[in-house]
């Protein structure tokens, strides 16, 4: 096998790994685009570790953009989360002080009573 079908091989699974890290953030599996995310990461460094063949470096140039508009992306649907994990939070300790208020009450009752 050629440099330039090893190093397209490569490339390939890269981008396939981006694109399962999409789809995991899509359906809300942080967990998995983290995991997924550490091993591009680490394919990435040993892929840029060596030397590419013209055509795959053409490749790469034109790729390199669309995983960068892949990655802020999923940096949108990670700041859309934690919003919404930030407003589930905020109504569950205003429940947390209205059961409280509640319960500071004698006998359970309100002040009309």
């Amino acid at each position: 096998m050629s440099d330039a079908a090893v190093n397209l091989d490569a490339w390939q699974e890269i981008l396939g790994l981006t694109a399962a890290i999409q789809e995991k953030a899509v359906s809300g599996e942080w967990e998995d685009v983290t995991g997924l995310d550490a091993e591009r990461r680490r394919r990435l460094e040993a892929f840029f570790a060596s030397s590419l063949a013209a055509p795959v470096a053409r490749q790469v140039r034109v790729d390199v953009l669309g995983i960068l508009e892949s990655d802020r992306q999923v940096m949108e649907l990670a700041r859309g989360m934690r919003e919404a994990i930030g407003e589930e939070l905020r109504a569950f300790r205003q429940g947390i002080k209205a059961a409280s208020a509640y319960l500071d009450q004698p006998n359970g009752q309100d002040d009309e009573g």
